[in-house]
Parts: C-alpha cells; structure tokens; sequence
C-alpha cells in the first residue's frame, strides 16, 4: 500500500461474491471461479516462498474476507459459505503455507527457549525488548510528530484486528476450564463493559472512530484499504485461535498483545493530544492504556503458567505464538513509519475515509 488510493483486486473481488452468493455451487461452475482454487495455490506460493509484498497482500486480503465471513449475520446478508468445502480447502491452502514459513522464520528462537521454571521473566524480557515494542520510532513519530490527520489514519489501519478482539476471546473459551477459563472470562467481560452495552469496548473503538471521523465500516465492505501487516496480524489471531489445534499459539499471541498494548498506546494518546483532542474522543485509547495492565499480568499468571506448569511440553508452541505476534507487529510498525510520513493531508483523510 502507499499514499495513492488502494484498489480491490480480482482475488478479493471473486472470494467475496463466492462468500455471499445464493447459490455458490452454481457460481462455482461460471468462468473466472472454476480456476480459483488453483490461482490462490499459486498465489500462496508466491506470496510466501518468494515472498512477494504484492502477493502477501492479496493472499490476506482474501483470508482476511474469509475470517470476516465466518463472523457474519445470516439475517443480515442473503447467504454466507465460510465454511463450504471450497473456501475451506483455500484457507486451510493458505494459512498451512503460512505456518510452514513461520515456523522456519522463527526456529531460532524456538530452539533459545528456557525450561517452563524460568518461562516468566525470560519472555518478560523478550517481548519488553523486542523492536516491536515501544521503543520501535513510529511511537515517538506518533507522540511528537504525526499529524492528527496521520494518527486517525493510524487508528484506522489497527482496526482489523482490535475490532474482533472480543470475539477472539470468546472462541478461546469453550473446553477451558477452572482458573485459565476464570481469567479469559474475565478479560471477556471487562470487553463487554461489565454488561453495559454502551460501554462495550468494540462500541467504544466504533464510537472513537466517528469521533475521528473515520469509516467504520471498512473492515467489512473494502478490505483492500488496508495495508497487508495489519491484515495478518489479524489473521494470525484467527488462524491461531479458529484453528483448535492451534490454540496454544493464539494463547502465547495473546500474552504478547496484553503484555504489550499500554506503553504503545500511551505514546498514540500523547500525540492526539498534542493535536488538541480531549480524553473523551479518544476514550477507547485511554480506557485500553488503563486496563491492559491488569490483562497482562492475569494472562500470565491465570492462563499461560497454569497450562505450562500442567503441560510443559506446550512451552514451545505458546512461544511460537508469541514470536508471530512479535514478528507481526514489527511488521505493522515498519510499514506505518514508511507510510504515514507520506502521506499528505488529503490523502490520509481519503484513505481513512474521514467524513
């Protein structure tokens, strides 16, 4: 992506009639659909073996439309098939040969790993030090720099992930119980504003974005504006959590995003002040500085311990995750300090579709 507008592409195009078409078997059989399959194999190829930027966005733009597919509304839409058998064979197609690199990108680390005794402070450390975090110069742009036209396109670009989060957690839970479930429930309902509807956090994230004045429907109706890292974050969160065999990836993903977010977000608050915002229309970014504090220490000591103290063994697939998440955001975080420099005034107002 870069400061000129993003167009959908033919892949995105195709999944996304595929996703809500009355009859998808039919459509199935029409010229232009017959090939898909094969045309996102050797797409998938592309984008992770030759790892192709241009790829890598079509590749997440298409799984990303699938993953938003699998969260729809029967009665708000004609006909949704996440899970037919084609669509299913594609994102099982691309998430496999995403992970197959992953685990190739990060072995090296998987291989440093300590003992499950030592576990806490040494992955501490690792994600209080990773270049992802907020020592990474895209927060000090956000907090001294950026104009409030870049920090809204900021606070757009993050929405594909933070707008599912509490979903996310609630595909964790079922099968989890005693203390590890405790804690994820709790995070749940702390999401769901202690049963307050209008003190949801996605209702607050939404009620900030119209704030800002942003588009808040974008994540749904045009993927194609959003740039390729923060579309695989996202997609890592369902590919880690949808995927039950996965789960103690997503577990281990969700430890570096709590452990993480306050510091990073701190930095993005500061800087819309600086631009003469009040707290009141950033609430979701104040809220989020205050309560992930707590989040990170519960998720470590409620949920990642217990599962290593009972299972050892899962100690390398927890940091797996916790090495996608990482590796994600630093991605995010690189293409944000290329990109928001860049773009002037009116083009960050138009690629956040500010009203």
């Amino acid at each position: 992506m870069d400061t000129a507008a993003p167009q959908k592409s033919t892949y995105l195009a195709r999944i996304e009639t595929l996703l809500y078409a009355p009859d998808i078997d039919r459509k199935l059989s029409e010229p232009g659909f017959r090939d898909l399959p094969a045309e996102i194999s050797e797409l998938t190829r592309r984008a992770f073996e030759e790892e192709s930027a241009a790829d890598q966005q079509h590749v997440h733009e298409v799984l990303y439309a699938i993953n938003v597919a699998s969260l729809a509304l029967p009665w708000e839409c004609d006909a949704v098939w996440p899970n037919h058998p084609l669509i299913a064979g594609i994102r099982r197609t691309i998430e496999s040969a995403w992970e197959r690199s992953e685990r190739v990108r990060h072995e090296r680390v998987l291989q440093s790993a300590p003992p499950a005794a030592k576990f806490e402070q040494w992955i501490t450390e690792h994600i209080r030090d990773h270049r992802s975090n907020v020592s990474h110069p895209l927060f000090r742009f956000l907090k001294e720099e950026a104009t409030l036209d870049q920090l809204r396109l900021f606070f757009f670009q993050e929405t594909p992930f933070d707008i599912f989060h509490a979903d996310l957690i609630t595909m964790m839970m079922p099968g989890i119980y005693g203390v590890v479930k405790q804690e994820m429930a709790h995070n749940f309902w702390d999401e769901m504003g202690g049963g307050r509807a209008e003190a949801m956090h996605r209702t607050i994230r939404i009620d900030t974005a119209r704030s800002l004045g942003l588009d808040t429907e974008a994540h749904v109706r045009e993927i194609h504006r959003f740039c390729c890292e923060e579309l695989a974050l996202a997609n890592m969160y369902f590919d880690t959590i949808a995927n039950r065999g996965k789960l103690l990836q997503g577990i281990g993903a969700m430890l570096a995003t709590e452990t993480m977010v306050p510091g990073r977000i701190n930095h993005q608050i500061a800087g819309f002040r600086r631009n003469g915002l009040d707290d009141g229309q950033i609430y979701y970014l104040t809220l989020h500085a205050e309560v992930d504090i707590e989040h990170g220490r519960g998720w470590m000591r409620n949920v990642v311990l217990p599962v290593l103290g009972q299972h050892p063994a899962a100690l390398r697939e927890v940091l797996l995750g916790v090495e996608r998440r990482l590796h994600c955001a630093g991605a995010v975080c690189d293409r944000m300090l290329r990109f928001l420099p860049a773009a002037a005034p009116a083009q960050a107002r138009a690629l956040a579709g500010v009203s």
